[in-house]
């Protein structure tokens, strides 16, 4: 038996070594594939397909077939029964596939040729399903029985991407970092061939775009290995099962702060009152950080349009252009600003300084922090760190209003000169114990609140831009811009108010524009058959008060005459109201429409 989890090339491993080996050995290898069998006369006659030449001549119907197989082996009377040749080797593939009623039904069958012609066989399959009581009570019985031993299939990973990379395109074999990838999936204790030949093959598509770059390209191959990391990660969690509406939540990974007690005795503050399935979605996304980002090995970008492809299979690359473009000025930035790192990381570790260079650093913190060049994580690290080292009564080091005030300054001039990004996870960055209720857990969290509200603040705003530009572009019947943004900006998210703004918008433009707002409608709200979004779900009130406002229009009927933005309207509603249809079928605005 060659056991091992699905996707990790049990089956290339057979039909590429073991085969080999039973062909030296003067053998004949017969494979079967189990999946989906339910009787005995089906596995017989698979079985007997592979090995009887008769079974596979197309020329002939299967009693002429059958007829010439009997003939073939009943050399006389005295010999009526079927010569099964001692050079076989039966491979079971996909023993776990099998329909479990009838496994052991199956393996009963399987068994003849065991006992009764000597037959050697191979099983290949996921033991751990197949060791599931529940659905193969009588697996572990029989497996001792029948089985004479097990071998545990792990694939080389380097030699398999080794060997992979080889048949890319030359040109792109240099960018496959083995060392990235090696530890991205070690990272995320995966060994499936299928994940990583997947993440190859996306990878590769962004390749193709970096192909348009110039080599003078400012931070060209950093971004790229950005970019491997991304899809590393994303492809990993993704092939699991993680929803993609969390993964799109990691948008800033950071170390783990070492002075802390252990993430374990983190959480989100009490007043944040998170239900059960925010906190388990915040241990989740906490979990998933800590598993790929922990330290600083791996840098980490978030590549919004790769998460867009690996859904829907379609890469936007003009939005791609613009991630690469703001991940060159980020990493310009990160190299004008390595006083500002350096700063950030100062207090990591205290027990490197003596207390007066420990003084001449908190004095140094004081200042800076002024000057509004940090991200908001930095200001909640640094001010962290401060309130950690007076809760330990370190003589002279006192957080007093004033050095707040300082702090506050600092994050508010940042925001005010437009250097603060929104960070979606923040309040997952920098925590603190949830069991401390001290007044410095107090002073921490009365400051965590302050830039978690300048941090909302930004999202707002940016929410705000992204659906003016859209009204902008309906009003201007700029259709061409007006589909680029409903497609490319899944930051943004249309809410109950939105509906009436963009009603009041379609109605007084041309019907062209209304027309592509319908098919970026479609684009948005996709159902393709391999990735069905999530964005109806989420912009549920937006949809079904839009459709609300359709139906009230009168006019959007086949008995009433209509301008032709009119007749595109109506096709608007037709389109909403079979989005309803699929998407929430228990609505009775449908029925009460009929």
């Amino acid at each position: 038996m060659i056991t091992g989890k699905w996707g990790v090339g049990k089956t290339y491993f057979l039909r590429n070594d073991v085969f080999a080996l039973i062909k030296q050995l003067k053998l004949r290898s017969i494979y079967v594939s189990l999946i989906g069998l339910n009787d005995d006369s089906q596995l017989e006659k698979l079985i007997f397909q592979k090995i009887n030449p008769f079974y596979n001549s197309l020329n002939k119907s299967t009693v002429a077939r059958e007829a010439d197989y009997i003939e073939s082996i009943i050399n006389d009377t005295e010999k009526p029964d079927i010569t099964i040749p001692d050079n076989l080797v039966l491979c079971f593939d996909d023993l776990e596939r099998i329909k479990p009623e009838f496994f052991e039904s199956a393996m009963g069958f399987i068994n003849i040729f065991i006992e009764h012609y000597k037959t050697k066989c191979v099983f290949l399959c996921n033991e751990d399903i197949l060791e599931i009581f529940e659905n193969f009570p009588s697996y572990k019985i029989i497996k001792e029985k029948y089985v004479r031993s097990t071998y545990s299939f792990t694939p080389e990973l380097r030699e398999v991407l080794k060997a992979k990379v080889s048949e890319l395109k030359t040109i792109h074999q240099s960018f496959y970092d083995s060392s990235i990838i090696l530890e991205m999936f070690k990272r995320g204790e995966s060994y499936n061939l299928r994940t990583l030949f997947f993440t190859l093959s996306i990878f590769e598509q962004c390749l193709l775009e970096f192909d348009k770059l110039p080599d003078t390209f400012p931070h060209k191959n950093d971004i790229i290995k950005l970019v491997l990391t991304y899809c590393c990660f994303y492809a990993i969690e993704i092939k699991k099962g993680t929803p993609h509406e969390l993964l799109d939540k990691i948008t800033l990974a950071r170390k783990q702060h070492i002075l802390l007690p252990n993430l374990e005795n983190f959480n989100v503050n009490d007043e944040f009152n998170e239900d059960k399935k925010q906190k388990d979605e915040s241990a989740r996304l906490e979990s998933i950080q800590q598993s790929y980002f922990l330290d600083d090995t791996n840098d980490f970008e978030r590549f919004e349009s790769i998460a867009e492809l690996m859904k829907g299979g379609y890469l936007n690359s003009e939005m791609l252009e613009k991630e690469i473009i703001r991940s060159s000025k980020a990493l310009e930035k990160k190299e004008q600003n390595r006083n500002e790192a350096q700063l950030v990381h100062m207090l990591d570790d205290v027990f490197k300084f003596s207390d007066s260079e420990l003084y001449q650093k908190i004095d140094l913190i004081v200042n800076e922090v002024k000057k509004g060049t940090l991200d908001l994580v930095g200001y909640l690290r640094l001010y962290q760190n401060l309130v950690w080292l007076e809760s330990l009564r370190f003589k002279g080091v006192k957080v007093n209003n004033a050095i707040t005030q300082s702090f506050k300054e600092g994050v508010e001039k940042a925001s005010k000169t437009g250097g603060l990004e929104y960070i979606q996870n923040l309040k997952f960055q920098i925590q603190w114990s949830k069991d401390d209720k001290s007044e410095y857990a107090n002073k921490y969290s009365q400051f965590a609140d302050f830039v978690n509200s300048i941090n909302e603040g930004l999202s707002d705003e940016k929410e705000s831009n992204n659906f003016n530009n859209i009204l902008a572009a309906i009003v201007e019947d700029n259709h061409v811009e007006l589909f680029k943004l409903i497609t490319t900006e899944t930051g943004l998210r249309f809410n109950k108010r939105n509906a009436k703004e963009i009603y009041d918008a379609l109605v007084q433009t041309q019907a062209n524009t209304t027309n592509e707002f319908i098919t970026a409608l479609q684009g948005r709200y996709s159902n393709d058959g391999s990735f069905i979004s999530q964005m109806p779900k989420i912009e549920r009130d937006f949809i079904l008060t839009l459709f609300d406002l359709l139906i009230e229009n009168k006019n959007l009927n086949l008995e009433t005459e209509k301008s032709l933005n009119e007749v595109a309207l109506m096709f608007l509603k037709n389109h909403i109201e079979k989005l309803i249809e699929y998407h929430f079928p228990e609505n009775k605005r449908i029925k009460n429409e009929e």
